[in-house]
């Protein structure tokens, strides 16, 4: 990232929100890490940084207010964070930054949407019809036509990178939870004349599967486990016939210097790992999925589709929020 700028000479970075994931606290040696490989890098770069307030950045749900933006990182010199709806001028560019919307700034943002003279917006949006990750998307939240009078929408929130017409997603930078598995992660660079967006991909992986199955032409005595140092593993077992092996390979695996490693045997209805027509490689161990397939799977009996609709996001909060609580 910080090469890619002083090569570019980039100096200014606008980061569309959640740059911290939990909420409600954060953990002091994290805290510590990212001032000092991040923060601190900008400022003695000279890199100009807005940080526009993301959901996960606010205490409460209905107000902005108190964020971890103004309060972790708000007192660089270097660093503008947006709370409330603003325009601010790049290259002779009208930029409208727009915070995460809630009950408490609902009518100030419509307000502000309306009235703006800007071109091109930068948020934290919840807009309806986009996938929120790869495979699940999003059926509720602002409509899409809202965003009409812009040439050009861009968002974080979502980590899935997509986009239809003026609006895109831009994705996380890097993975954060298994639902980020093998989908492409980075950054993105935005030309103010032309209006273009080119994608940066992250070469850096965290997530990582291994199909074990030594009945084939693998020799697992011989498969380098360095490259999966710093990673979280799901070792998933589709075939074990020597379990000699197949120990060491897991203790090999553990030496490394891995971060966790999750062994996966019993896969039950989820052991294969081809569907049979597509030759689609499944997901396998995708919390996200299973409980929407759960949903899916009630009987029709009195439950209408808004329900359904309704009962998946509640659940996804749910799974969300728990991915936010420490042991």
């Amino acid at each position: 990232f910080f090469p890619y700028l002083e090569e570019n000479h980039i100096h200014i970075v606008i980061d569309l929100g959640d740059t911290f994931d939990r909420r409600k606290y954060v953990n002091f040696h994290t805290l510590h890490q990212v001032r000092r490989f991040y923060f601190d890098v900008m400022r003695e770069n000279h890199i100009q940084l807005h940080s526009i307030v993301g959901n996960h950045s606010t205490y409460y749900r209905n107000t902005n207010d108190v964020n971890s933006s103004d309060l972790l990182y708000g007192h660089y010199e270097n660093v503008y964070t947006y709370a409330s709806p603003t325009s601010i001028s790049i290259d002779g560019t009208i930029i409208d930054l727009i915070p995460w919307i809630n009950s408490g700034n609902y009518d100030e943002v419509m307000y502000f949407i309306k009235n703006s003279k800007a071109q091109v917006m930068l948020g934290h949006l919840e807009i309806d019809g986009f996938a929120m990750y790869k495979g699940y998307v999003a059926n509720s939240g602002l409509p899409k036509k809202l965003f009409n009078r812009y040439e050009i929408v861009c968002s974080g929130h979502y980590h899935h990178k997509s986009s239809k017409d003026n609006i895109h997603y831009l994705g996380a930078p890097y993975e954060i939870t298994w639902n980020d598995y093998d989908d492409p992660r980075g950054f993105h660079i935005f030309d103010t004349e032309t209006r273009e967006l080119e994608f940066i991909r992250n070469k850096y992986r965290l997530f990582e599967k291994i199909y074990y199955d030594d009945s084939g032409n693998v020799d697992y005595k011989k498969l380098d486990t360095s490259y999966y140092k710093n990673k979280i593993i799901k070792l998933i077992v589709e075939e074990k016939t020597n379990l000699a092996n197949f120990e060491d390979f897991v203790d090999r695996l553990y030496k490394c210097d891995l971060i966790d490693l999750t062994i996966l045997e019993d896969l039950s209805e989820y052991s294969m790992r081809y569907a049979e027509e597509t030759q689609e490689d499944l997901e396998v161990g995708n919390t996200s999925t299973f409980l929407n397939e759960y949903v899916d799977s009630m009987p029709d009996d009195n439950v209408k589709k808004n329900e359904r609709t309704k009962v998946k996001k509640l659940l996804q909060v749910i799974y969300d929020e728990a991915l936010n609580i420490d042991d």
